[in-house]
């Protein structure tokens, strides 16, 4: 069983979210869970795996954006 996250600050409150999909990607990759995950590695993980994807995506959008006009 996961401990919750009690920070007072909200938006490092999401912490608590980060590390409930850590635990999912882990099952979905096989692994078993570790209720022991540090909250804030999860943040820090959870952060840089959206900055990559964000960046994929703006970089994909500006391709179709390119190829569209021409």
């Amino acid at each position: 069983m996961m401990e919750p996250v009690t920070w007072s600050d909200k938006a490092l409150a999401a912490a608590g979210m980060a590390r409930v999909r850590h635990q999912m990607r882990r099952l979905a990759r096989g692994c078993g869970t570790s209720p022991g995950a540090s909250p804030t590695l999860a943040l820090i993980s959870e952060r840089r795996k959206q900055r990559r994807a964000l960046r994929g995506c703006r970089t994909w959008l500006a391709a179709t954006r390119r190829a569209g006009t021409r």
